[in-house]
């Protein structure tokens, strides 16, 4: 072999004439074939464009195939992924990639709305918890009051609105519709509802039940002092009811 091919570095990396063979036979193989370019700063539009076709991205939108996974496609309209198609073909997105993309984007979507709904629940929960400490055992005669509130003044209207899980769950607008509740009932009116959708408990908030404590306690000449008056009994008895009221996890 001449000296000037045997130092050529092409043919240096060559170990054997095996291999010089099947170096020879792959490159007649890649004669006529369609080679890409590497692209740089410097390659124009349509240069890109060539690219993209050699690489396999469609030049039509209806050949354009992305499939969407069947539990997200509800959450694509048929004109918003035909938008999406377009503008990942102009980029030059292969269609399996755009695909990727697209349902990973959506099983994102799917997660976050998830995520805001469990944080709704939670924090609707812990206000109804905080509602439920602070009527004690008045929360059945409280949310009866309004409900018959809601149905004698509420219209068709205010009834939807009220009957959205997240609005009668929240403990902010139930206890804005009970105070007006409060206002507009009279004592008789509020008698009347606790019979009519709960038998009468006659519970009371623990704030009330503590008022009316405070108020007997601090009568010198309340009977509860007196041993001897005919209604001590029963004035202790009343004094134990109310701090039932006071503490609800007591009345078991």
């Amino acid at each position: 072999m001449p000296e000037d091919l045997r130092n050529d570095p092409n043919v240096k990396i060559i170990p054997n004439i095996e291999a010089l063979a099947k170096s020879y036979i792959h490159a007649q193989k890649m004669i006529g074939v369609d080679k890409i370019s590497v692209p740089n700063e410097y390659t124009t539009p349509e240069e890109w464009a060539n690219i993209h076709r050699k690489l396999g991205v469609p030049q039509e939108v209806e050949k354009y195939k992305v499939g969407l996974k069947e539990e997200y496609k509800q959450l694509v309209p048929d004109a918003e992924l035909n938008e999406f198609k377009m503008r990942a073909m102009k980029a030059g997105v292969l269609p399996k990639q755009a695909e990727e993309m697209l349902n990973w984007y959506a099983e994102t979507s799917v997660k976050q709305v998830e995520a805001q709904e469990q944080q709704i629940v939670g924090e609707l929960k812990k206000g109804i918890d905080g509602l439920k400490g602070k009527w004690g055992a008045a929360w059945d005669d409280n949310i009866s009051t309004i409900s018959s509130f809601v149905k004698t003044f509420g219209n068709e209207d205010f009834n939807k609105f009220i009957n959205d899980p997240v609005v009668n769950n929240n403990a902010g607008v139930l206890e804005f519709l009970h105070k007006i509740a409060k206002t507009i009932y009279s004592e008789d009116d509020l008698s009347k509802v606790r019979e009519t959708h709960v038998k009468g408990s006659g519970a009371l908030t623990p704030s009330e039940a503590q008022q009316q404590m405070n108020s007997i306690l601090g009568n010198s000449d309340h009977a509860y002092w007196k041993k001897e008056h005919p209604g001590h009994s029963a004035a202790i008895e009343e004094v134990m009811k109310l701090r039932g009221f006071m503490n609800p996890h007591l009345r078991g």
